[in-house]
């Protein structure tokens, strides 16, 4: 008791919203008092209560601190505001009824097929392969369990648990969803699907009652298989997802450490990883970037964010051009600034790209680069890149050991001189790379050393990474602008830049 005491309040003050399957606990001590009571039903329920009573004491206690002495910093899970709804809408109700009804639906049946149709396909070859092999494993070994447990032994007049499990399984859907319609959210696959793992447990219950309703042993057996398969490659699809979006991440952040020594406080990040959609999910930015640049511990409460990172929301576009200034309160503990007149905007526009650091002055957009970058990039400051200061590296406890120095290295150590204005030192780094026999899967990546050859006089160089630079008509765009933005070069070099990237100074 004394166990399920401590377990029950430290799964609240984790996860505050799995409160809702009290019920389903409640719903067990039923189940086993009815089996073993010949009592009334009336007097079952009291028998329950007096059996739960102890362990009830705790999501009470848990509910009265919660309510009336916690002070909630952060408004979205703030209680009293979000029950106040309904004062000021009365319709709040009947979005409450429909946002129930889509949530018991979705963690009690459609959990087993949309999130291996939004996941499992988007895999590499390898991993897909791997999964059926794994499947086929798991398939085998429930079979053999279904075997020796003869579980179809039992005859089909025996069987009263079923309506037991369905209809336990369906009020503890029901009631693990409860705490998260009435802090007006609601369980979907794409964004909130963490809302669902407290009622899994009962939904679980409910399916295996609804599959041992069919009387066909043979298509019980078919279809708890099928159940485990798309769980096996569902479970495995969103592992695989999880490792590779962890090793871009790594690889991301390790590029922008040789990139930028360090970065003011108060920079504000704009941040695609190639292609990876995390919405609100801005943590997944202003955490490794605040862990690296400023990682000393702070005491006050809420926390100082220095460097803060955009969502990709639908207002961040209006935000940006706007140069809004907004506070946020994220999760009780974070005080974020969010500056969007002083943005620093990092972009790996695909997987086989190195990151790009855009600089105002400089125009090097990727063909791959999405609208909000192309938005941002005129905007981004490379004052709060400082190259001054100690140079920061990720700790490889959690970014994993630095990559090899393959041709990003190099790309990233020419932007870091570009921004100096060493075009000496990015003509010696464009040596190195010739000797390595590096080059780019983005194109665009020449364009610092195309900037250094030209300054330096090297028409023969210019002439060379033309045939690459202009396999794109953006990048020969870009290469006209930038060449032409530049002071010193001589005429001849003038001439050639004009006639390569820039048809003849006509444009």
């Amino acid at each position: 008791m004394l166990v399920s005491l401590l377990s029950g309040w430290a799964y609240l003050a984790f996860v505050e919203y799995a409160i809702g399957m009290e019920v389903f606990r409640w719903l067990c001590a039923y189940l086993v008092i009815s089996r073993t009571s010949k009592e009334t039903p009336v007097q079952k329920i009291i028998h329950t209560v007096r059996m739960v009573a102890i362990p009830l004491l705790v999501p009470a206690l848990f509910l009265i601190w919660r309510v009336f002495l916690f002070d909630n910093e952060r408004k979205a899970a703030d209680i009293s505001l979000q029950t106040g709804a309904i004062l000021g809408s009365p319709g709040t109700v009947l979005w409450w009824l429909v946002h129930f009804f889509q949530s018991v639906l979705n963690v009690s049946g459609f959990a087993w097929a949309l999130p291996f149709n939004e996941n499992f396909y988007f895999l590499r070859l390898k991993d897909i392969l791997f999964a059926f092999s794994w499947m086929i494993v798991v398939i085998a070994i429930s079979y053999l369990i279904h075997q020796l447990t003869h579980a179809d032994d039992e005859p089909a007049s025996a069987r009263t648990w079923q309506r037991e499990a369905i209809s336990m399984g369906l009020l503890g859907v029901g009631a693990g969803v409860v705490p998260i319609i009435i802090a007006n959210r609601v369980v979907t696959f794409e964004r909130f699907s963490h809302y669902a793992l407290p009622a899994s447990l009962a939904a679980v219950t409910f399916i295996v009652g609804l599959v041992y309703m069919l009387t066909d042993p043979r298509i019980r057996l078919a279809s708890l298989s099928a159940l485990v398969g798309l769980s096996v490659l569902t479970h495995h699809a969103v592992a695989a997802q999880a490792r590779n979006e962890e090793a871009l991440i790594n690889d991301f952040w390790h590029q922008v450490a040789w990139r930028a020594p360090a970065l003011r406080a108060g920079t504000m990040l704009v941040v695609n990883y190639a292609g990876l959609n995390y919405r609100d999910g801005s943590d997944i930015v202003w955490g490794p970037a605040n862990f690296i640049y400023y990682s000393q511990p702070q005491s006050q409460v809420p926390l100082i964010v220095p460097i803060a990172a955009a969502r990709m929301e639908a207002d961040t576009p209006k935000n940006i051009l706007e140069g809004a200034h907004l506070d946020l309160t994220y999760i009780i503990v974070n005080n974020i600034q969010y500056n969007f007149d002083n943005l620093l905007v990092i972009s790996m526009p695909s997987e086989n790209s190195c990151i790009h650091v855009l600089d105002a002055q400089w125009a090097e957009l990727s063909i791959a680069d999405t609208a909000l970058i192309a938005l941002s990039a005129p905007r981004s400051r490379m004052e709060n890149v400082l190259v001054d200061e100690k140079l920061h590296t990720p700790p490889a406890m959690v970014f994993g050991e630095e990559p090899p120095h393959g041709w990003c290295y190099y790309y990233q150590k020419a932007q870091l001189a570009r921004q100096e204005a060493d075009w000496d030192a990015i003509s010696i780094i464009g040596g190195e790379v010739t000797r390595l026999n590096l080059h780019p899967n983005d194109q665009v990546e020449w364009m610092p050393f195309l900037q250094a050859a030209a300054m330096s006089g090297d028409v023969k160089q210019v002439k060379q990474i033309s045939t690459r630079i202009n396999v794109e008509k953006l990048y020969k765009q870009q290469a006209c602008q930038n060449l032409r933005a530049m002071d010193g070069l001589k005429p001849e070099v003038q001439d050639d830049v004009n006639e390569l990237f820039c048809r003849g100074g006509a444009n």
